[in-house]
């Protein structure tokens, strides 16, 4: 930056009122000159009047000479009664025209503003103040303050202590008691009601919107409740709620569904590991679930089914699977130990009593290497249904002999391709399991003539809808 000459620098000064009477100090030094416009002694930096700044402080209002602020305040009526204490300070003052000790401010009598209350007609008679503080339901405990300033109270509605300002009052603002508006809440009252609710608590009163630690006294659980939402109509204790669950209960309510956990506790929501002491299994259990009455071992409640376990009942049951455990009602390709076929049934349907389809089949004749007649029967007596299967080059009509139990055809069809007959009938078998998840509605002992495992509950399923089901089959 290029050197400024004393010339240079005396001229920019003087272009801004202000006269040098000392040589150029340098650009950030205070520099002593005379104010061409107030004739005050100043000392300005250069580069403030360089920027553009005023560089006298009392033509710019920053400085207040004491002698013309004396003058200014008795210009105003108002004399003041000590020294000048700063622009922005009360000054102790008379007024010269009520004779009233006032505390103006010289900031404020320069901005054109009033210095005596009384004369401007702001003035409040503390004693009319107080007469209307107590119209109000307030008795006052101090003398009055100033309209401005709080005034100790007590109020006469709910007798709590108050500090409203007069001013508030006056103009409508404010109604004096927080505690009767309900931005305040006593705190022995806020004890007492949330007593009565059931809270347990040694903790003083924090307020009305943050959380309040104590104990539930219904289920001894530690609790956070807010009085603002318990006053307000909502709960006192989640965990009496069946919203959360506490670590105390959750390893309760696992002792009782004979539940280990093999790990730590978060959240009723969240599922936990654990060993069941039933049948020594490895289980998954949902806390919140076990509080609604729920199972514990989904295994022991037949809910979960173990591989090894449904390959053992159908080697039980005269099956070789051939594949993977796919669930309970999925179709298991397997192989009947009796005859060799190969078929599908679902390990929910054999866990009923359904076995081998060419096996048991209507007492075994019909293997599907002939035509094959799909029949749909009713019997209204046993209120029920049954899909079976015969053949016109059987030797034992196992129709007829349904019928002379009471069964009434209700429609039949003819397969020239045997094997496609128990196709139909298969579908319409596992449909009923394991979408409508209907069981065999009759016992063995109720259909002597065999063929009870096709049966089906009449009021959970009509005949049209069954039939329909064989039609959609077929056209497969």
């Amino acid at each position: 930056m290029a050197k400024i000459s004393d010339q240079v620098a005396r001229e920019l000064m003087l272009q801004n009122g202000l006269n040098p009477l000392e040589e150029y100090p340098g650009n950030h030094k205070p520099w002593r000159c005379e104010c061409l416009t107030c004739g005050r002694l100043v000392s300005p930096h250069y580069s403030s009047v360089q920027q553009g700044r005023s560089g006298c402080a009392y033509c710019a209002g920053r400085r207040v000479d004491a002698a013309e602020a004396v003058e200014i305040m008795l210009a105003s009526n108002l004399e003041p009664l000590e020294d000048f204490p700063g622009s922005k300070k009360k000054w102790k003052c008379r007024c010269l025209g009520c004779n009233l000790t006032v505390y103006p401010q010289y900031g404020n009598i320069r901005a054109g503003w009033g210095g005596c209350k009384k004369c401007a007609g702001l003035y409040v008679d503390p004693e009319k103040a107080k007469q209307f503080f107590e119209s109000l339901g307030f008795r006052a405990i101090d003398n009055y303050p100033g309209a401005a300033e709080p005034w100790n109270a007590e109020c006469l509605t709910c007798h709590n202590f108050v500090s409203p300002r007069f001013a508030d009052l006056q103009n409508g603002k404010s109604k004096g008691c927080s505690y009767c508006g309900g931005s305040k809440v006593n705190p022995d009252e806020a004890l007492t009601f949330m007593n009565s609710k059931g809270f347990v608590t040694s903790t003083p009163f924090p307020g009305g919107m943050t959380r309040w630690k104590g104990e539930c006294a219904s289920c001894g659980n530690e609790i956070y409740p807010k009085y603002s939402a318990v006053k307000a109509g909502q709960g006192l204790c989640k965990f009496c709620a069946g919203v959360a669950l506490s670590k105390r209960d959750a390893l309760r309510l696992l002792e009782k569904a004979n539940l280990e956990p093999l790990e730590e506790y978060t959240k009723a929501g969240n599922k936990i590991r654990c060993k069941c002491l039933v049948c020594m299994r490895v289980v998954e259990a949902r806390l919140l679930g076990l509080a609604q009455g729920e199972g514990g071992c989904a295994y022991c409640a037949g809910k979960k089914i173990d591989a090894e376990e449904a390959q053992s009942l159908m080697r039980e049951s005269g099956f070789a699977p051939l594949e993977s455990f796919p669930g309970s009602k999925a179709p298991w390709r397997c192989k009947c130990l009796q005859c060799g076929k190969v078929s599908t049934p679902a390990y929910g349907n054999v866990k009923n009593g359904t076995g081998c389809i060419y096996c048991n089949r209507d007492g075994g004749g019909f293997d599907g290497t002939t035509s094959g007649l799909i029949y749909l029967i009713t019997n209204s007596h046993l209120n029920s249904h049954k899909i079976g299967i015969t053949s016109r080059e059987r030797k034992t009509d196992r129709l007829k002999a349904h019928q002379n139990s009471g069964w009434e055809i209700y429609r039949t069809f003819e397969f020239q391709d045997g094997s496609e007959a128990l196709r139909v009938e298969r579908g319409v078998i596992d449909w009923a399991r394991n979408t409508l998840n209907l069981s065999p509605y009759l016992s063995r002992e109720e259909m002597p003539q065999g063929g009870y495992s096709e049966t089906l509950d009449a009021s959970e399923v009509d005949l049209q809808t069954i039939w329909a089901k064989v039609q959609e089959l077929r056209s497969i």
